[in-house]
């Protein structure tokens, strides 16, 4: 009598079921790893996002340990749409703190955050704020001359995103009035009430703008049918000049 029941050999079919099962593993694991690793590298970048996401300033220190840590991490799982957009933003404010913008290093920094966008945008088109960022990008390389009004215009069409968007697509509208179509004359009235939506922090951006550009009386206009809206105004007007 036996005591036991003799292993039988594997069938042709359970065999190949193993070797597919440990050929996707080891796929898995070789398409896992590269993105574990990028993720990793990206880390540093957080605190000086963080800081500009909440509306602070990121030391120059921060901004420039942010970007070697987006640019170290594309070379294990590439570079997606949106590290490309962030490391375009941290080069545009590196820029800023640059006095002399046409000189060699602001020049490469615009470059280098130029084509950081576009390749970003050649993989997600359909970022307003991306849109937005090139059209900043473009303006300060060659005013409305170097596509500038194409970018801001694509901004539009991909939709609303913040406060931060609204305000820049507005005064870049008011600054250059005269020089944009009316295609962007029909768009501010939607910009102005769209700020409207976003309570003080909108009211605001819309006082600062009111104050700053000779096109001010616009707001006026788009508010004059809301005695609610023109009164919020009113009062963020009367903290930045003083009550009469």
């Amino acid at each position: 009598m036996r005591r036991g029941t003799e292993a039988q050999p594997l069938s042709r079919g359970t065999i190949g079921t193993l070797c597919l099962t440990l050929a996707a593993g080891v796929l898995l694991l070789a398409l896992g790893v590269p993105r574990f690793l990028g993720a990793a590298t990206a880390l540093p970048a957080r605190p000086a996002l963080w800081e500009i996401r909440e509306g602070r300033s990121a030391s120059a220190q921060q901004q420039g340990r942010a970007v070697t840590a987006l640019e170290q991490s594309s070379r294990w799982s590439g570079t997606p749409a949106f590290a490309q957009s962030e490391i375009a933003l941290l080069k545009l404010l590196r820029l800023e703190s640059i006095e002399d913008k046409k000189g060699e290093n602001a020049q490469a920094l615009l470059r280098e955050s130029l084509e950081a966008q576009e390749a970003g945008l050649a993989k997600a088109p359909a970022s307003a704020t991306a849109w937005a960022r090139l059209a900043h990008g473009r303006y300060l390389n060659d005013r409305l001359d170097g596509g500038a009004p194409e970018a801001l215009w694509m901004s539009f069409l991909s939709g609303n995103a913040g406060v931060p968007l609204h305000r820049f697509r507005l005064s870049l509208i008011l600054l250059e009035w005269d020089a944009l179509g009316p295609a962007f004359h029909e768009a501010a009235p939607g910009e102005i009430l769209q700020l409207t939506r976003h309570g003080r922090e909108g009211y605001e951006v819309l006082a600062n703008l009111y104050l700053a550009s000779p096109r001010g009386e616009l707001i006026d206009t788009v508010l004059a049918d809301s005695p609610a809206a023109k009164a919020q105004l009113a009062r963020w007007l009367n903290r930045k000049i003083g009550s009469p």
